[in-house]
């Protein structure tokens, strides 16, 4: 199947198919936050701020309506809770997004109108990244949304059902300096990019329930651009210039070099 996909007719037809994404982006490129929050003047303050700065922003008044629109499987890249909230509060949601493999790498900045530090201390334990004081200016909001949306850039998808090729690459790649998210599968790949942000995935070209090449091309449908780097395998008989002309950056051959990796990897990140 892999051969196939890659003849010169079909390469030549998906690398034009990715193309045609990345160029009709539009909307779709646009990173959306969802913002929790029961006071209306503060959930449209915050809607405001961030709508002028080029984000969409999704919109929620419970922790209930928050969790439906995590679950609908939008583009959510970044989630901003208030703490304090009537029912459920601020700590469910961190406490529903940690524990979900869907959501558990979307980051988190909570709201906080109180003054005791141990509140700010808790969110923090459950993996809240930032919080900010009420009341707020554009400012102080856009500076924590962009210097966590910053931190995100450097998270890597790698999808291996191979134990010891993944301890390796994590290894090397989190010395590096990375972040790394992991998956064994096509399918739970999809749903990790469709609930985070990424800045570059590393796959296996024969995965368990597709191959590599359909998750780039599903991929590219709500994440048009997303560079993808394939492992690869002598026997294959792929090269890099197979992979280049279906869309891909690029194939990382076994065996496994520290170097080949970490060389192909920082020219993703450079690009």
């Amino acid at each position: 199947m892999l051969l196939v996909q890659l003849g010169k007719e079909e390469g030549r037809k998906l690398a034009q198919h990715l193309s045609r994404r990345k160029r009709s982006s539009g909307e779709i490129g646009r990173k959306t936050i969802l913002v929790i929050d029961d006071e209306p003047s503060s959930l449209e303050l915050a809607t405001h701020i961030l709508t002028n700065d080029g984000f969409r922003v999704l919109t929620a008044t419970s922790v209930r309506e928050g969790k439906e629109l995590l679950q609908a499987g939008s583009d959510i890249c970044l989630v901003i809770t208030d703490l304090r909230m009537p029912g459920e509060d601020g700590f469910a949601v961190l406490t529903f997004i940690k524990e979900n493999l869907r959501f558990h790498n979307i980051p988190v900045i909570v709201f906080t109108s109180c003054s005791y530090g141990d509140f700010v201390t808790r969110a923090i334990k459950l993996g809240a990244v930032d919080y900010l004081a009420k009341p707020f200016n554009a400012e102080s909001l856009l500076a924590r949304v962009h210097r966590t949306l910053e931190r995100s850039k450097g998270v890597v998808l790698l999808v291996t059902d191979d134990k010891l090729q993944k301890e390796m690459l994590v290894r090397d790649l989190e010395a590096a300096g990375l972040q790394i998210v992991t998956a064994t599968t096509g399918a739970e790949a999809s749903a990790i990019l469709k609930t985070s942000q990424f800045r570059l995935v590393i796959s296996e070209l024969a995965l368990h329930d597709m191959t590599g090449l359909d998750l780039m091309l599903s991929t590219q449908e709500f994440c048009p651009g997303l560079p993808f780097l394939f492992l690869g395998d002598p026997s294959m008989r792929i090269t890099d210039n197979d992979i280049r002309s279906a869309g891909g950056f690029g194939l990382i051959d076994r065996p496994l070099s520290n170097v080949d990796v970490l060389r192909k990897v920082r020219a993703v990140r450079c690009r």
